[in-house]
């Protein structure tokens, strides 16, 4: 079984709502003929990949994973129930936290230690992953793959686009195994 978690690219979001069948991770695995979980959500951030990761899925039960990261920006809280901020939403607080304590030293070590903190837990379970990313190659830190160039509808990728999405990562699972 192989697991996914991402964001809104990960769960299959096009602009009429998520269409599974079209999913990059429903196309991967129906190459592979394997069964598999999504539990990306919309607007998740790399906090809750590796929340997920750490605290609510036992990653030793599957056989891979795959994993989508977004904006460093992106971060979430508990305040009852997990909830996600994106910095589209506007609140004194929000415009307070970006002005004037996020930075991009301290989103670029966020990232790094997230990054490195999935990486190395698939490791020490025995678990191949493939880390992507929505966002563009930086100089301080690499991705085994750059979700760029595909077909788009918005801000998210067509059915087709989502079908190259699926074949890249299946070139790099055949490296992998």
């Amino acid at each position: 079984m192989i697991y996914f978690d991402g964001g809104s690219w990960t769960r299959g979001l096009q602009r009429s709502g998520v269409v599974k069948e079209e999913s990059y991770p429903h196309q991967f695995c129906k190459t592979l003929g394997v069964e598999y979980a999504n539990v990306a959500t919309k607007g998740g951030s790399n906090m809750k990949i590796v929340r997920h990761l750490l605290t609510e899925y036992d990653i030793s039960d599957y056989d891979f994973a795959i994993f989508q990261f977004s904006q460093p920006t992106r971060l979430e809280w508990y305040d009852g129930q997990w909830k996600c901020h994106k910095t589209t939403h506007r609140h004194i607080f929000w415009d307070h936290y970006y002005k004037e304590i996020y930075n991009d030293t301290y989103g670029q070590t966020l990232e790094k230690i997230h990054l490195e903190t999935v990486r190395n837990t698939c490791k020490a379970n025995g678990v191949p992953c493939i880390i992507a990313t929505t966002e563009p190659p930086k100089d301080y830190i690499e991705y085994d793959y750059y979700m760029r160039n595909v077909p788009m509808n918005g801000s998210h990728p067509t059915g087709e686009g989502y079908r190259m999405i699926a074949d890249d990562l299946l070139k790099i699972y055949a490296n992998i195994l």
